[in-house]
């Protein structure tokens, strides 16, 4: 077993290779535009992955899948939710996260977007508001506001698929049940 001292000097040396005094220079000195897509939704680097990621997506146990989502913190496996190898996992180990509230203001900026995948982000958030709350408090008052008033406002735009928009509204009423406090009433015009 490697000693973990190692670990992290090997991470800095990596992270540290990858630096430029440059901004305009990538990796090895080469430009790169300031604006090239990243292969992940987020601008943070990825850290190197838990052993964890493997052994779950290997075997496809939920128990391992379980075990990953201790293993990571919601944030993190946030940050491979459109990956094409590990998104799938990713998505299963976020909705088992015992932390996975902190992942709801980022999922309902995601459906208010219109991203292609607002059903399936507005389906896993559903799935986390459903469980019961792993903490006795709030975990981020502030991001489930900020999440509550995203969710509303796909809710109330009618142009959009009543699918999503009904999944927002159940979002918000068991935010609500939660305690987030809301400004306005969740709307009624998809309970008919």
């Amino acid at each position: 077993m490697v000693p973990p001292s190692r670990i992290v000097t090997r991470a800095l040396l990596v992270a540290l290779a990858g630096c430029s005094a440059d901004p305009g220079q990538g990796p090895g000195g080469s430009a790169t535009s300031p604006t090239a897509p990243s292969s992940t939704s987020s601008s943070v680097a990825r850290a190197p992955r838990d052993p964890a990621w493997e052994v779950a997506r290997s075997s496809g146990d939920p128990l391992d899948v379980a075990a990953l989502a201790r293993a990571e913190r919601a944030p993190t496996l946030l940050l491979d939710i459109d990956d094409a190898i590990y998104g799938e996992l990713s998505r299963a180990a976020l909705a088992e996260a015992r932390d996975a509230e902190l992942a709801l203001p980022a999922l309902a900026a995601r459906i208010r977007s219109g991203a292609p995948s607002a059903e399936r982000d507005a389906e896993l958030a559903l799935s986390i508001v459903s469980r019961a709350p792993s903490f006795g408090e709030l975990l981020d008052a502030d991001g489930l506001s900020a999440a509550f008033a995203d969710l509303d406002a796909v809710a109330r735009d009618t142009s959009r698929d009543g699918r999503v928009r009904a999944l927002s509204v159940s979002i918000e009423r068991r935010l609500s049940e939660r305690g987030v406090e809301r400004s306005r009433p969740i709307p009624e015009d998809l309970d008919r």
